[in-house]
């Protein structure tokens, strides 16, 4: 609550944006200093992290069981590389990290306003847009997962205008680190509807857009 100067208390967590930080700073981790990890970015994703959204399940009364958008549950039993287990956690709360002015940077696939505009008239060469074939939007989600009670489980997804117009095609993805179902189904719809969107945008452009950084929005105008 309020504006965060900095500073940590111990406490448990499970919001994976905070055990990413962990992961990165801790000696069996990448055993980063803290000065080469943008905090302010990882308290932004953690923020979205906490928010309370509804779990898909309902209380005696009808209304939803409210749960946090990001959680993150995983033992790190075996020796492994470490740019591999941060790229998984990351996952779990739709990040990717990246170097950048001396420190560990993380964008977060979060709702947020346009950071840059681009028109024809600022790019070399014009804007090229490209659609994907038919056969390579999925319009099922099938979501593999470790439930409440340990054991593998599997949430499906569907889009039934998807499917009425392109038939079932389905992708099977493992939701690391989750064990709540709604989580597992949230996964699975970020999945389909960020492939609904379709179209990829490319372009070239000078030093107008230097200030870029990967995961920026960006806003077509004309």
């Amino acid at each position: 609550v309020g504006i965060w100067d900095g500073t940590y208390k111990l406490a448990y967590t499970d919001n994976p944006a905070w055990l990413f930080l962990q992961l990165l700073t801790h000696a069996a981790g990448a055993n980063l200093p803290d000065s080469m990890v943008d905090r302010w970015s990882l308290y932004s994703a953690a923020r979205y992290c906490d928010e309370l959204v509804p779990s898909g399940l309902k209380n005696s009364d009808g209304s939803d069981i409210m749960e946090p958008r990001f959680t993150a549950h995983f033992n790190l039993n075996t020796a492994q590389e470490a740019y591999a287990a941060l790229n998984a956690l990351a996952s779990t709360f739709r990040a990717m990290a990246y170097w950048a002015n001396g420190a560990v940077q993380v964008v977060q696939d979060a709702p947020r306003d346009p950071h840059v505009i681009v028109s024809p008239a600022n790019t070399t060469g014009g804007l090229e847009f490209a659609g994907p074939a038919a056969r390579a939007i999925h319009t099922v989600a099938i979501v593999s997962f470790i439930n409440e009670e340990g054991d593998q489980d599997v949430e499906v997804y569907q889009d039934a205008d998807l499917i009425e117009r392109y038939g079932w095609q389905a992708s099977e993805i493992t939701a690391f680190a989750t064990k709540s179902r709604g989580q597992a189904k949230r996964l699975g719809k970020w999945l389909i509807e960020t492939e609904k969107l379709g179209d990829t945008l490319s372009y070239r452009t000078s030093l107008d857009h230097i200030e870029a950084a990967p995961g920026d929005i960006v806003a077509v105008a004309g």
